[in-house]
């Protein structure tokens, strides 16, 4: 089922790329050609407009599903069930004489 939901994710997201970049920007009749016509005509711009509203809507449920579906299939977490050694060991001075914050014992002077 994850596989399935993985292409829809893939398919919409590059439906949603070719679709706005197809669209016409908002200064796109400020151009010296003088040419304001869309390639679908007049009722190309609507069409767009809700071709990438429903296909980002898809993108998202998408989305949001394969996380419920992907977290809900793995139990533990790899960090979870690593044996990881502590990587802040804690020093102990060998003898009792003072050290200095550089952390090199020095002489009493």
């Amino acid at each position: 089922m994850s596989t399935l939901l993985i292409v829809l994710h893939v398919i919409a997201s590059v439906v949603i790329i070719v679709v706005v970049l197809m669209q016409k920007g908002k200064g796109a009749d400020m151009g010296l050609t003088g040419s304001s016509e869309s390639v679908l005509g007049t009722g190309g711009a609507n069409f767009f407009m809700k071709l990438t509203a429903w296909t980002a809507a898809l993108f998202m449920a998408t989305g949001l599903v394969l996380t419920v579906v992907e977290s809900r299939s793995v139990g533990k977490s790899l960090v979870d069930g690593a044996n990881i050694p502590s990587l802040v060991e804690t020093v102990v001075p060998s003898s009792d004489a003072p050290v200095t914050p550089s952390g090199v014992k020095g002489s009493q002077d």
